[in-house]
């Protein structure tokens, strides 16, 4: 109910649903089934799983305000001000790049990830097609 939000606009990283990672990871194994256990063995190291591109907590706020407005959603926000880390305090020390190469998995499984703009429409429809009120 704010009219205004402070977000961290100095932290960069890759935004990624759930969905976004229950259809990589299905991609992954359901091709794979038989083999996947020796590919893995195999082949070894860190394979990253995130949604394509980057954007900071402030650009994702940005997005989800905009995205829901744009989808007829109301909003008390008016104003989303960018802010350093070092503006919000918290326990736990947060890198400021958080971004993930995703060529291991595009190479290894040809998994092309969809970006986080991508994920996060998809989120913000279903958001809106369950909040909205059933018709008799």
């Amino acid at each position: 109910e704010r009219k205004e939000l402070r977000i961290v606009a100095d932290q960069i990283g890759a935004p990624t649903t759930a969905q976004a990672i229950a259809s990589a990871v299905a991609g992954i194994v359901l091709p794979n089934i038989t083999t996947l256990h020796d590919q893995l063995m195999r082949r070894g190291g860190v394979v990253n799983l995130v949604c394509a591109g980057e954007t900071s907590w402030h650009g994702f706020a940005t997005a989800i305000v905009g995205g829901l407005r744009s989808r007829g959603v109301t909003l008390a926000v008016d104003n989303i001000v960018p802010i350093a880390t070092a503006d919000f305090p918290t326990k736990a020390v947060r890198p400021g790049n958080s971004r993930l190469d995703l060529t291991r998995l595009k190479a290894q499984f040809g998994v092309a990830m969809p970006t986080w703009q991508e994920a996060l429409a998809r989120e913000l429809d279903a958001y809106v097609q369950l909040s909205a009120p059933a018709h008799a």
